[in-house]
């Protein structure tokens, strides 16, 4: 079981870049254990799905688990906030008047080398936050003389 998640251009560019290690999101998926939900589950892909104008699914991360809390309380000089990229205010007003507020932990993100359509993940239309998909595409690597990844390709 892997994931589909529609986000805007500007924010998957931080989650490539390693800028953004947190997506927040008012829900979680149901189907994983909670114990792999929480803690993190390498098997588990969250594939991203670039809004207008991109329109595509431009590469992926594994699920690094999940933090629930309310986001009331949340003080300014939380890391959450810096790793989520966004402030106190934007994230309270996202939340509304919702219980709680969900970080979804990014783990190891990668674009892939060519852009997929929605079709090619067996789905009609975009989600409109996530869906489930058993679609899978893993960007091949190698490693450096120094020891890196590099990547080399997509591999279906």
């Amino acid at each position: 079981m892997n994931i589909v998640l529609s986000i805007k251009p500007k924010w998957a560019k931080l989650i490539y870049e390693g800028k953004k290690t947190i997506e927040w999101r008012k829900t979680l998926p149901g189907k994983m254990n909670l114990k792999l939900l929480r803690d993190g589950n390498p098997n588990v892909k969250v594939y991203l799905y670039e809004t207008t104008p991109v329109k595509a699914i431009t590469g992926f991360f594994y699920w690094g688990g999940v933090t629930i809390f309310d986001a009331r309380g949340i003080k300014e000089d939380n890391p959450r906030l810096f790793a989520g990229q966004t402030s106190i205010d934007e994230l309270k007003k996202y939340q509304g008047e919702n219980c709680n507020v969900c970080a979804w932990h990014i783990d190891r993100p990668t674009k892939f080398f060519k852009n997929y359509s929605i079709q090619e993940f067996n789905l009609n239309r975009p989600p409109q936050s996530w869906c489930y998909t058993n679609r899978k595409i893993t960007t091949l690597t190698r490693y450096r003389k120094d020891k890196n990844l590099e990547p080399i390709g997509d591999q279906e």
